[in-house]
């Protein structure tokens, strides 16, 4: 894994993340013999496992993003708002100037 330097925008935004020690005896995965020799695999009930802790992290970061995407909408809403309304100016300006107000 790669691990690279980079400074947000907002350093006020920054998550914190916490730790959580492991237990002096860590749970090891089962190793199963398949009907090939010598080919072992994590055994179902273990990957499974494996399986919904993945999930549950990929849920909590979809979670965040989400929020982020909120928030950057709310954020930027009022700024798009305004560029139409002067795009709609600057067109109408020039409908005026060439006549081509529709009444």
């Amino acid at each position: 894994m790669t691990v690279t330097k980079s400074s947000p925008a907002n350093k006020n935004s920054i998550r914190k993340v916490q730790l959580i020690p492991r237990s002096s005896h860590s749970e090891q995965v089962r190793l199963v013999n398949t009907s090939l020799p010598g080919i072992t695999v994590i055994a179902r009930k273990d990957l499974w496992n494996d399986f919904r802790n993945r999930l549950k992290i990929n849920n909590y970061e979809i979670g965040l993003l989400a929020n982020d995407l909120n928030k950057l909408a709310q954020r930027i809403q009022p700024v798009i708002i305004n560029v139409i309304d002067t795009v709609e100016g600057i067109i109408t300006s020039f409908r005026k100037a060439l006549h081509m107000d529709s009444k």
